[in-house]
């Protein structure tokens, strides 16, 4: 009688090798040998987030390593998100490694709006995450106008002039745009990247504005005339302060345009109403 012999395809061996590898460790584990979850659990590092606070424009993130586990702390950081519990790599902000407290200053979080916050550590034996902290991050408190003016008005090469209309509204091109008629024919034009709130805008060129589109402090600014339109210069300040929830009020102290080979100097104080 023949005997029969088989074989074991290369594929079968890894399997093979798996499965004998798992009934040794479960058996020295259930003799009391050691335990091996918990033996890695002890070998990841233990992190905490201590606090989420607001310092004008920015959110200061504080976390801190309590152990670093059975390896040195490589990888450490923040992630946050609407939800109740935020994954590691939910808006991840990654630091050096630490072996006590750590921090990092942001101003990604969008203000008036509710986030949760945890701290992570990573080491050659994987991550761990903290707790996580709910935080609302508030409004952005109203600024300091160093400059006062009429409500509604505008100052044109010193001769001052009450706004006849003020138009407000999204454009697909250039955004939120707030458009203040005077003296006949005559506009003062801005545009802002998202709906003005609370804060000092920087002015700035129409290319810069259409290139930083992820600059929200900046606004672009034109004097729109019957006869044509004059880019204000990349030089100067506007002031927003929200009113109340549907009103805001728009005060530029002194802005620079040039028209017909001239510099003219524009102030204005614009009241917008029903955003």
């Amino acid at each position: 009688m023949k005997r029969k012999y088989y074989t074991l395809s290369p594929t079968m061996v890894p399997k093979i090798l798996l499965i004998f590898t798992t009934i040794i460790i479960i058996t020295i584990a259930g003799c009391g040998k050691f335990d091996l979850f918990d033996d890695m659990s002890k070998s990841l590092p233990l992190v905490e987030i201590i606090s989420v606070e607001s310092y004008h424009d920015s959110t200061l993130l504080i976390g801190n390593i309590i152990s670093e586990g059975a390896a040195e702390v490589t990888v450490c950081g923040f992630s946050y998100n609407s939800k109740n519990y935020p994954n590691m790599a939910d808006n991840q902000i990654l630091l050096n490694g630490s072996s006590g407290q750590f921090a990092f200053l942001t101003n990604e979080p969008i203000r008036d709006s509710n986030y949760y916050f945890t701290a992570f550590a990573y080491n050659e034996y994987g991550y761990k995450q903290s707790e996580s902290i709910f935080y609302k991050i508030p409004a952005p408190a109203p600024p300091h106008i160093p400059c006062t003016l009429n409500d509604n008005s505008i100052v044109d090469n010193f001769i001052t002039y009450d706004i006849s209309d003020i138009k407000s509204g999204w454009s697909i091109l250039d955004g939120f745009r707030v458009i203040a008629s005077y003296s006949h024919n005559k506009e003062l034009q801005l545009f802002f990247h998202e709906r003005p709130q609370n804060g000092i805008y920087s002015l700035c060129s129409y290319n810069m504005f259409h290139s930083n589109e992820d600059a929200m402090e900046l606004v672009f600014a034109k004097i729109y005339f019957y006869s044509g339109s004059f880019e204000v210069k990349p030089d100067g300040l506007i002031y927003v302060e929200e009113l109340n929830d549907t009103t805001i009020s728009i005060t530029c102290c002194e802005m620079i345009y040039t028209g017909y080979s001239s510099e003219f100097t524009i102030t204005s104080r614009i009241i917008v109403d029903d955003l």
